[in-house]
């Protein structure tokens, strides 16, 4: 900002260059309101769809759970835990084998369970 001594003379050229000032001031003012109303519109319906997205979490969480506990005390997964991996129960046949095709075809001797004794 620029200081006015009493004895400095206002021409009009200079009333135009401060009032050529002062509107782009305002400009400048009503675009940065807008972008914050914007920003804060956005905020707010980010935060929103948040919270719905934890309810909805909390929800089949707790479904999940529920399911868990009936079928533990219907017996259906017996004394296995969560974290006791399952072995000799799964429903793919043992003769049965699953290929991945960016590895190709499984090799025999990755295939072979006992592997020849080495003299």
């Amino acid at each position: 900002m620029r200081m006015f001594d009493d004895g400095t003379e206002v021409t009009p050229n200079y009333v135009k260059t401060l009032e050529k000032s002062k509107q782009i001031f305002e400009n400048q003012l009503r675009d940065l309101e807008w972008r914050l109303d914007q920003e804060s519109k956005a905020y707010h319906k980010a935060n929103e769809e948040r919270k719905n997205y934890v309810l909805e979490i909390n929800a089949t969480k707790g479904t999940i759970e529920s399911m868990k506990s009936r079928q533990r005390a219907a017996g259906i997964y017996g004394d296995y835990d969560d974290n006791t991996p399952r072995v000799g129960n799964s429903n793919i046949p043992q003769d049965q084998r699953i290929l991945d095709p960016r590895k190709g075809p499984i090799r025999k001797t990755a295939a072979v369970k006992s592997l020849p004794r080495l003299d």
